[in-house]
Parts: C-alpha cells; structure tokens; sequence
C-alpha cells in the first residue's frame, strides 16, 4: 500500500457552515455553506519509490502528485462556559485516506493545558465531515495536526448519511411529569435527526449534533450514537431530540431559540456492529 502523509499546524479561527432547518417543521436543505476566516489546504505527498522522480525531473523533497488536495477550515466557540471547536475536512483528492487530528488546547501564556486526538478510517474520495473538540474547559487557542495516510479497504462513511431535516416548535408531554401522572402538553422545540444505510451490514455513526440560532451562537448540543441498519433509506426514521420544554405558556420563544435554527452534524467515526 502507498502511503501519502501531510502534516500541518494552525490556530483555529473562524468558520460559519450550518445545516439550515426551519422551524415550522418544514424540510430544508443541509449544509449551506457561508463564509471562512480560515482556509488551509496541502496536497498529500507520496512518499513511494516509484515517485522519487517527476518527468520534470524535481527530487522527491519537492515532488507532489496531482491527485488534489485536502481543504481544512476551523473556529471556536463558546458553550455554556466552555470553549470548543469545530474542524472542517474535505477530501478533495481522487483517493481514499484515513484522517487523523491531534489537537492542543492552550492557556494564555501559550502552555498546553490539554491534548486530544481523532482518528478517522475510511475518509472517502469527496468527503467532508466536521470534528468536534469539545474538551469541557476553558482554553485560549487550539493548535492542530493532521495527518492523512491512503486508505485500501472499505468506506463505511460512503454508506451512510445522518443529517437534521427539520426542528420543529410543537406541544409535547415532559417525561419527567409523565411519570408523575401529567400528561399535559407544554411548548417543546424538536430537532428530528434523519439517518440512512446504503451497505449490507449494520453501521453505528459516532456523533454529535450542534445546534446554532441566527447569531451563531450555539443552542444546543448532543452526543448522539445511533444504530442505523443495513439497506436503510435516508428518511424513513426518525430520531427526535426534545431541545427545549417548558411548563409556562408564552407567547415568544426565549431570545435565543428565535427565528431559523441551524445545525451541523460532527462524526467522529463509524464503526460495524
């Protein structure tokens, strides 16, 4: 197997790709990409024998295949207390490649409070997924390496497609008053999230949904590891996510929650049964 390796630093900064769902319920779109503060890209190196040499002539030091390359884009952000960040990646190569982010939150003075790392398999040709670093804490900047290696055997992550269609604001009974006997309807915001399975066998997406309001602030998140079975068509089920409930009738949803929704599905890995 021929083996490519890029490795790269940066600083996150900015980043704004969200996947717009309306709040009537309506299905929209996913993934409608705005504006990046921040854009690196790198050709994967091939680091083979056979390639030591380009027909112009140029050592293998400065030899860089044309297959493309891979686009990578990032931003913090800030959720109840804490700082995270989301990374883009995109394979924009005509190859296959296992993706790995080593992550580094660091304080004020520029000391690494904190390293954290991601590994994905199977990163297809024409691939974009974001990585959520959430470590839970307070840092200053996030400084990252990727690596790519060429990647020979199958891309679950090809087979599968988990997205958020819609978010709805409806009436719905809170489990917690349910079991106490109240099975009242109160203000509730759904997120429904939608996933499919093109292969044979059962795969599990190793997730997390981030919910974004009209300023871009985030207003909600969670972990999300669902079983999607094999031969399942994208929509059939759904998997609903009750954001937000209150007992109290208003005639305006909190501030926050106001106006379109947005969100942006982060996969960590996907993995068979």
């Amino acid at each position: 197997m021929k083996k490519f390796l890029a490795v790269f630093l940066i600083a996150a900064t900015a980043l704004t790709v969200f996947a717009g769902c309306s709040e009537n319920g309506e299905e929209l779109n996913i993934y409608s990409e705005a504006s990046y503060d921040n854009e690196s890209k790198f050709v994967p190196k091939e680091e083979s024998k056979e390639s030591a040499t380009s027909e112009s002539g140029t050592s293998d030091e400065e030899y860089v295949p044309l297959s493309g390359e891979f686009i990578v884009k990032d931003k913090k952000y800030t959720f109840e207390g804490n700082d995270l960040v989301l990374v883009s990646v995109e394979n924009k190569t005509n190859k296959n490649y296992s993706v790995t982010i080593t992550g580094t939150y660091l304080d004020k003075d520029g000391k690494a409070i904190k390293t954290e790392t991601k590994e994905f398999e199977g990163f297809y040709s024409g691939y974009q997924n974001f990585f959520l670093f959430k470590p839970d804490i307070n840092f200053e900047k996030f400084e990252y390496e990727v690596e790519v290696e060429t990647y020979d055997a199958t891309c679950h992550a090809a087979s599968v497609k988990l997205t958020v269609p819609k978010i709805e604001k409806t009436r719905s009974c809170i489990t917690e008053l349910q079991i106490q006997g109240d099975f009242q309807k109160y203000p509730t915001l759904i997120v429904y999230i939608s996933g499919g399975n093109s292969s044979d066998i059962d795969l599990i997406a190793h997730s997390h949904i981030i919910l974004f309001n009209e300023k871009g602030d985030i207003v909600g998140y969670k972990s999300h590891i669902p079983k999607i079975l094999a031969n399942t068509a994208h929509g059939i089920d759904f998997d609903g996510w009750e954001l937000y409930q209150s007992t109290e009738e208003f005639e305006e949803w909190p501030e926050e929650l106001q106006g379109t929704l947005s969100a942006v599905v982060c996969i960590d890995k996907i993995t068979c049964q």
